[in-house]
């Protein structure tokens, strides 16, 4: 009986699927910040990708972020629109190094755009308090 019980609790922790760990990235690349942390990024380098960002995703984890890549540098702007969670956005120069961040850009606050104070090359979108809890401020590098 002590066999069939455990032979039970197996079969049942099989079936029973365990919520993923991570959201399946189908561009994946990996973000050093400030040459220590890593952050798993899913890329978005088309309009249409873009368009619809992290909007697509119910959340993220903490350490998971989107990587907008644009053809030129220039002064990108970002809205909430359809999206589920807050997120901080960090605006990145042709170098890769930090030249704006929003902190805790939130869903409510659409149809309000937020843009960087200088050019930017790349946008990485992350969980809300990243930036903080992680202390990134301007100037600092990232890499991948």
């Amino acid at each position: 009986m002590f066999i069939g019980l455990i032979s039970l609790v197996f079969f049942i922790s099989l079936a029973i699927k365990a919520p993923t760990s991570s959201n399946s990235f189908e561009n994946e690349l990996t973000i050093i910040v400030n040459n220590d942390l890593r952050l798993k990024s899913d890329v978005s380098s088309t309009t249409n990708e873009r368009t619809v960002g992290l909007s697509k995703y119910d959340s993220l984890r903490p350490n998971e972020s989107m990587l907008f890549i644009f053809e030129e540098k220039g002064l990108y702007s970002f809205w909430m629109r359809n999206m589920k969670f807050p997120i901080d956005i960090i605006w990145l120069n042709e170098n890769k190094e930090v030249v704006s961040i929003k902190e805790n850009a939130d869903p409510a606050d659409y149809p309000q755009s937020y843009g960087p104070d200088d050019d930017s090359l790349y946008v990485l979108e992350t969980v809300a308090g990243f930036a903080s809890e992680n202390s990134i401020a301007v100037g600092d590098q990232m890499s991948w």
